[in-house]
């Protein structure tokens, strides 16, 4: 049960950012190092939410 509650606390200890890439594609990203290489991509690329 110890273990348990541990893996559910790092679950939860990751941030999530929702990005458009264009007018259809969304993606859910954990990083902004990723949001960095997206962009190099996708100039245009808009970040709609981070939880």
């Amino acid at each position: 049960m110890r273990n348990q509650i541990k893996e559910n606390s790092k679950v939860q200890a990751n941030h999530r950012i929702k990005v458009q890439l264009d007018h259809k594609t969304f993606i859910v990203i954990s990083h902004l190092s990723s949001l960095k290489v997206w962009r190099k991509r996708y100039p245009h690329a808009k970040v709609l939410m981070s939880a």
